[in-house]
C-alpha cells in the first residue's frame, strides 16, 4: 500500500482558528493555544508581546486642550447604564448617563479625546450618587459625555479621593484610605481584561430630583429670584448649593406672598462711594396682628454702597431715636467710618427736635423726602417690599401664624444680606460691607 498523500493547499474549508486551508479545524495545531489579542498571532498571550507598545486603543497623544481617556474603546460592546469600567489612565470619571447624576453642573464644557484621535464634547460635570456594601458613596466631578459608549472609573481620581486600587490575580480591590481594612468594592476580571462594576443609582429620576432641588434652595432661600440662585451658584458663594436648574410653573407661595404695586423705578440717582456715606431708613407697620415680642412695627437701616441691611423691632414708632442711636454706635465701631448722610421719609418719629439735635451735633446730614413722594427714598421702599414680600411667602408656605411675622421679616433680611444684588455688582451685601469674598455654607 502506498503512503497516503498529504493533502494539497485550498483543499479544505478555511480553518476557524488560523484561517488556513491545508488542514481540518480538529487537526490545528494552534489548537488549544492563546491568541494574542494585540498582535493576534498564537503562541503567547497580550502581556507578553513584543508589539503590545503599538496598540493605538492603549495609547493617546498628551493634549492640553483637552481631558485623556485611555481605554480599549473599540473592543467593548456597548453596555448597561449601570456598568462602568475601572480605566488605569483616564483623567477623570466619565459616563454618558444623564440619569445617574444627582448633581449637574451644564455649564460645565470641555473635550475629551480617544483611543482614536475622536473628539467628543462634554456637555456638564457633576456628582453620582450609589449604593455601596458599606454604605452610600458620592462621586463627584464626573463628566457628562452623551457621545461616550462606557462608563469609566479614573483611577487617578479615586487615588486622589482617599481610595486605594490594588490589582492582583483576576481582580482589582478597593479600599478606603481612612481604614485599610474596609473594602469597598472587589472587581472580578472579565472578558478583554476588562474590569467592569455595577452601580446602584440612588434615587429615581436625577433630573427630576434636581427640578426639585431647585424649587427647595428658592423656598430655602426665602423665596429667592431663580436668576439670582444660579449667581450664587456660578461664583461659589455657597458651597453645598446645586446646580439651579430652569423651573416650570408658579411657586403658590410667591403668587399670595408678592401681590404689590407697580414698583417704584430704580431711577439714577447718585450713589455713595463709601460705607456709611449714606444710609436710607423707614420705618414698616403697625402689623394687625403683634409678634411674640408684643412689637407691631420694624425699622430698617441701608448702606447704600454696599446695601447691607439693618433689622430692628419696636412696640411704638417712639422708639426710633432710640434704635437709631444703638444703631449707629454699631456700625461705625464695625466699620471704623462715621455716618455722613441720614435719608427718610418727613415722619414725625423722625422729624423732632430731639433727631435733628443730634444729628447736628454728629455732623450728620439728615435729608428728608418731599411729603407724599416715596419714591424719593426708592432705596429703603424697595427693600422694604421685598423684606415683606419674602415674609409673607415663608409664612404662606409653611402655613405658620401671622404673629411670627418678625421672625419671617428677621429671616428675610438675614438671606438678603447674602444674596447677590445688581446694585452691588452680582456681590452680596456682606461681601461689599465687610469688602472680602466669603464662602458661605446652608
Amino acid at each position: 500500500m502506498g503512503d497516503k498523500k498529504k493533502p494539497s493547499r485550498g483543499k479544505y474549508m478555511p480553518c476557524r482558528i488560523c484561517k488556513r486551508t491545508n488542514h481540518l479545524e480538529k487537526n490545528c495545531y494552534f489548537r488549544g493555544k492563546p491568541q494574542c489579542r494585540n498582535c493576534k498571532k498564537f503562541g503567547h498571550a497580550e502581556k507578553d508581546c513584543r508589539l503590545k507598545g503599538n496598540h493605538l486603543a492603549n495609547c493617546i497623544e498628551e493634549n492640553h486642550s483637552s481631558d485623556q481617556l485611555f481605554y480599549t474603546y473599540n473592543s467593548v460592546a456597548e453596555t448597561g447604564d449601570a456598568t462602568w469600567y475601572i480605566d488605569s489612565a483616564a483623567s477623570n470619571h466619565m459616563t454618558y448617563n444623564k440619569g445617574a447624576f444627582q448633581k449637574l453642573d451644564e455649564s460645565f464644557k470641555t473635550n475629551v479625546k480617544l483611543g482614536d484621535n475622536h473628539i467628543v464634547k462634554v456637555e456638564g460635570k457633576g456628582s453620582v450618587a450609589i449604593n455601596t456594601r458599606k454604605g452610600t458613596r458620592i462621586i463627584n466631578d464626573v463628566m457628562y459625555i452623551p457621545n461616550l459608549r462606557t462608563n469609566l472609573f479614573s483611577v487617578g481620581q479615586m487615588m486622589e479621593k482617599g481610595y486605594t486600587l490594588q490589582f492582583g490575580g483576576d481582580s482589582c480591590t478597593i479600599y478606603d484610605n481612612n481604614d485599610k481594612t474596609l473594602i469597598i468594592a472587589k472587581v472580578r476580571m472579565k472578558e478583554h481584561r476588562c474590569f467592569p462594576i455595577q452601580l446602584q443609582y440612588l434615587g429615581g429620576t436625577a433630573m427630576k430630583a434636581q427640578e426639585n432641588q431647585s424649587w427647595l434652595w428658592h423656598r430655602k432661600l426665602g423665596h429667592f429670584n431663580f436668576q439670582d440662585l444660579k449667581i450664587l451658584h456660578q461664583k461659589k458663594m455657597m458651597t453645598d448649593l446645586p446646580q439651579i436648574q430652569a423651573v416650570e410653573g408658579a411657586c403658590e407661595a410667591c403668587l399670595q406672598g408678592k401681590q404689590h404695586k407697580r414698583p417704584f423705578p430704580s431711577g439714577t440717582s447718585w450713589r455713595a462711594k463709601a460705607v456709611l456715606e449714606l444710609i436710607h431708613t423707614d420705618v414698616c407697620g403697625p402689623m394687625r396682628t403683634p409678634s411674640h415680642e408684643q412689637n407691631r412695627y420694624f425699622i430698617l437701616f441701608i448702606d447704600d454702597y454696599s446695601r447691607m441691611t439693618w433689622v430692628y423691632f419696636m412696640r411704638e414708632k417712639s422708639e426710633v431715636f432710640k434704635i437709631f442711636k444703638k444703631f449707629k454706635n454699631l456700625v461705625e465701631k464695625q466699620s471704623g467710618q462715621r455716618i455722613k448722610v441720614l435719608r427718610s421719609d418727613r415722619g414725625k418719629e423722625y422729624n423732632n427736635s430731639e433727631f435733628d439735635k443730634f444729628c447736628e451735633e454728629e455732623g450728620i446730614e439728615h435729608q428728608t423726602t418731599v411729603s407724599y413722594n416715596p419714591q424719593q427714598n426708592g432705596v429703603s421702599e424697595r427693600k422694604n417690599r421685598t423684606v415683606m414680600e419674602m415674609a409673607r411667602s415663608m409664612l404662606q408656605e409653611k402655613h405658620l401664624p401671622k404673629a411670627f411675622w418678625a421672625e419671617a421679616v428677621y429671616t428675610a433680611v438675614y438671606l438678603l444680606n447674602r444674596c447677590p444684588t445688581k446694585a452691588v455688582q452680582n456681590m452680596t451685601p456682606i461681601e461689599a460691607w465687610s469688602e472680602r469674598n466669603l464662602q458661605q455654607t446652608s
